[in-house]
């Protein structure tokens, strides 16, 4: 222990003595270290960490699947669906359902957009919570379409708007303008699945939102479920009577449930298994920065234990074993890489502050990441295992014993064998930005390819916002009579030069499926049901967000309710089923024994997503008049500022309803760079660790070629003397430092290769072998290293041979 403590305090002093070389390595491995520190927090609170609901692991996450393109595809259920669900599986102990929903709270010129959801019976009992303050729906307020009004309200929700009373429970709440009674209080932190939510309502209230109707629809799919295993139960179990009882509706219900199958999947999974290839592959990332961080510091100690050849020569000769040189050594490395994870600690909470800003706007409420225990043993544990890999080549060039002749004879310039570490590690450096620097370029080809994709629409200058109109005000005359005043009203002002309605937007959120019965071109071909998105649009949608009408006719105001039912469709279903004798006139099954004519076909427009293909899910257009929506879309074409915008548009609306409110503003643009955060996150990430791993190559590659120009300087010196030309020695020096360039790719470019196929899923338009992006790696890595062996090669070549020679 003695010995120890003594080792020990000679660290501390040879690290406040070498202050150049502590400060360069502390910056290192608190960057390496802090890096994975950060990355490890989110992948903690995303993939290891129990949700915030009791026995998390035994909640299941349901939800119907229909296959498309030969993959298996997830989709919301339908009420009577469920209902057959919750019914028949018994490997459940309680099952609930839900729909998300935004609420007006309050009115008379205070009114509050709430997030918000319709629950039904046994929704908190199989997320396992309870009320903190009264109780949560009893069953048989889940029974009867619109006959008990009561609500159970967010811990927030209470303290903000209500004071925080502890007499709430039977006070009074104004929700869309129908009064609703409290009937319980929700504890602090905890909610339901979006925990976003402030308030919940019976399902039986549906007819706020969307119409009681819904409910007994089978084809119309809008709902999520969750479920809680029962005792003794298995998902494998579960999944099988989910198989049985499909198979079983799919025969009963063909028009509605033919090859629909159900899929029960852990609730941890459901909520942030997309994110897991992401997160892998940039902590993977991360991890190789460490990596290289060590080898880099190795190299640096190695430079170090040459320097410190006399001191260690004295040690020998008073004794010192080869045991007690690598002790000091290993205590040295590990007292760096420990200060090294103190310093980390500090820039990981940098770094977790900037991946909450990078990180998709749809996974930030839900994934809470900080500097936590689990985080802080990481990070010792980042820090001791960094401090003996930096440890472990050093002290293998210690411990040989021809380096220990060495140090006996201080005449030797060099023991055998530091030329091959040093190279070694270099390598490693080149093989690591390899990696890093490939999947960096794949997806920064891929970004490009999806930002330059072809939206089917334009999407400049287009803000949009949401107006909940209350059904118990607004029925469909009314729903119509009111846009068709906000919409003169609004294109009277001069900076709107374009303004339309909708039921939803592209890219944006609250999409609408369905199916629709079309009977084939090919002869003697029976109805075919096809899934296709629903949307009611004004007839100024099209003109506005510029889609183009490729046939027919787009909307008019002879479009309403009472007139013949049209509807204009997208080109893709039109090449789908009617390739020759084209669309227009003919006639659409929506459902209900309703038939509608095709009178136009526009052109394909990306509303999921900007990654699906054309023909992966055709759209149908309704007219606005004749399907009325109590969730309205407002769609302007304004190259004004949003807050001016936002001032006429709020005036307007003001004055012909003063209870509403605007809700969810957004330029599409802002959807658009939703759609992207995902890839550019990984793309930023990806790409400042290459950009490390860049600069640790250059660095690492100098400092060799310096390193073996100081020492080679007398042979150098007698080259010249005997009349080498400078590019003669210019050449061999670059051949020597090149070489582990060389090693580098030949290891990095096959690793590259094998691991872009994890990536693989990340890519858009690109293939995980992009040869462009392995031969501009390649070349950028040749061309640098050429640059950093090149400077020092070229200054050793101007020194005089005679002085060189003098001077050794």
């Amino acid at each position: 222990m003695t010995q120890l403590l003594f080792d020990l305090r000679f660290a501390v002093r040879l690290l406040l003595k070498q202050r150049g070389f502590t400060v360069v390595a502390l910056t290192l491995m608190g960057l390496g270290i802090g890096a994975n520190s950060a990355l490890f927090s989110v992948v903690h609170a995303a993939l290891l960490r129990p949700l915030p609901f009791a026995q998390s692991e035994r909640l299941v996450w349901l939800t119907e699947t229909v296959k498309h393109d030969g993959n298996l595809e997830t989709r919301p259920l339908s009420y009577p669906d469920f209902r057959d669900w919750k019914a028949n599986v018994k490997g459940l102990s309680a099952m609930g359902t839900f729909a998300g929903a935004t609420l007006t709270l309050g009115a008379d010129g205070n009114p509050e957009h709430i997030p918000a959801e319709f629950v039904s019976e046994g929704y908190f009992e199989a997320l396992g919570v309870s009320a903190a303050l009264g109780r949560t729906f009893l069953p048989e307020e889940n029974e009867v379409p619109d006959a008990h009004a009561v609500a159970v309200i967010s811990h927030g929700l209470w303290q903000r708007r209500l004071g925080g009373t502890r007499d709430v429970v039977g006070r009074t709440l104004l929700l869309n303008e129908r009064s609703f009674t409290i009937v319980g209080v929700m504890p602090e932190g905890v909610g339901g699945w979006d925990t976003r939510a402030q308030a919940w309502v019976p399902m039986m209230m549906i007819s706020m939102d969307r119409g009681a109707a819904t409910l007994e629809r089978r084809g119309e799919r809008w709902l999520s479920a969750v479920g809680r295993l029962a005792p003794g139960a298995s998902l494998k179990g579960v999944q099988g009577e989910l198989d049985t009882i499909s198979a079983r509706l799919a025969q009963v219900h063909p028009t509605t449930n033919a090859e629909r199958g159900a899929r029960a999947q852990l609730a941890q999974e459901a909520m942030f298994g997309e994110l897991r290839p992401a997160l892998l592959m940039l902590w993977g990332a991360v991890g190789f920065v460490l990596l290289s961080v060590c080898a880099n510091i190795a190299n640096l100690l190695l430079a170090r234990a040459v320097a410190r050849q006399h001191e260690m020569a004295v040690r020998v000769a008073l004794g010192a074993s080869r045991g007690r040189l690598v002790r000091q050594l290993v205590v040295e490395s590990l007292l760096l890489a420990i200060l090294g994870g103190v310093l980390g600690l500090l820039f990981s909470i940098w770094l977790m502050d900037l991946l909450r800003l990078l990180i998709p706007e749809g996974f930030t409420t839900r994934l809470r990441f900080g500097l936590e225990a689990p985080v802080v043993l990481f990070n010792l544990g980042c820090a001791l295992c960094a401090g003996l890999l930096v440890a472990v080549l050093p002290a293998i060039k210690l411990s040989h014993p021809s380096f220990l002749d060495a140090l006996r004879d201080r005449s030797a310039q060099s023991g055998p064998g530091r030329g091959r570490l040093r190279n070694l590690l270099v390598a490693t450096n080149v093989a690591v930005a390899v990696v890093l620097l490939v999947g960096a370029g794949l997806m920064v080809r891929s970004f490009q390819s999806l930002s330059r994709v072809d939206a089917g629409f334009n999407h400049e200058d287009v803000l949009t916002l949401t107006l909940h109109l209350p059904r118990e005000r607004y029925q469909a005359s009314a729903l119509v009579d009111f846009q068709e005043r906000l919409q003169e009203r609004l294109s009277a002002i001069p900076f709107f030069t374009a303004v339309s309605f909708s039921s939803d937007v592209p890219l944006g959120p609250r999409l609408s499926a369905g199916m629709v019965g079309v009977t084939p071109e090919a002869v003697g071909s029976a109805e075919e049901r096809i899934r296709m998105y629903r949307h009611s649009v004004a007839p100024s949608f099209f003109s506005t967000l510029k889609v183009p009408l490729l046939k027919g006719r787009v909307f008019t105001s002879a479009d309403k309710e009472g007139m013949p039912r049209v509807a204009v469709i997208s080109r893709s279903l039109e090449k789908r089923m009617w390739p020759r004798k084209g669309a227009l006139g003919q006639q659409l099954n929506v459902g209900n024994g309703t038939m509608v004519e095709v009178v136009g076909v526009a052109g394909d427009v990306r509303f999921r997503d900007l990654t699906e293909t054309r023909d992966q899910e055709p759209d149908l257009y309704f007219p606005l008049a004749q399907s009325p929506q109590a969730r309205l879309t407002v769609l302007m074409r304004t190259s004004a500022e949003r807050a001016a915008a936002l001032r006429a548009v709020g005036s307007v609306v003001h004055e012909l309803d003063p209870k509403l409110a605007l809700d969810n503003v957004a330029s599409i643009e802002e959807y658009v760079a939703r759609e992207l955060s995902p890839t550019r996150l990984s793309m930023l990430l990806l790409g400042a660790f290459a950009g490390i791993a860049l600069v640790l190559v250059s660095l690492g590659l100098y400092g060799l070629i310096a390193y073996m120009v100081s020492q080679r300087h007398k042979e150098i010196a007698i080259r010249m003397a005997l009349g080498a030309r400078m590019q003669d020695v210019l050449a061999l020096i670059l051949k020597q430092g090149l070489m582990p360039v060389a090693m580098g790719l030949a290891v990095g470019l096959p690793a590259a290769l094998g691991l872009s196929r994890l990536i693989s899923s990340q890519l858009f338009g690109l293939s995980p072998f992009d040869p462009l992006t392995y031969i501009s790696i390649a070349t950028l890595l040749l061309t640098l290293s050429g640059v950093s062996c090149y400077l020092p090669a070229r200054r050793a070549t101007k020194v005089e041979p005679a002085a060189a020679l003098q001077a050794d």
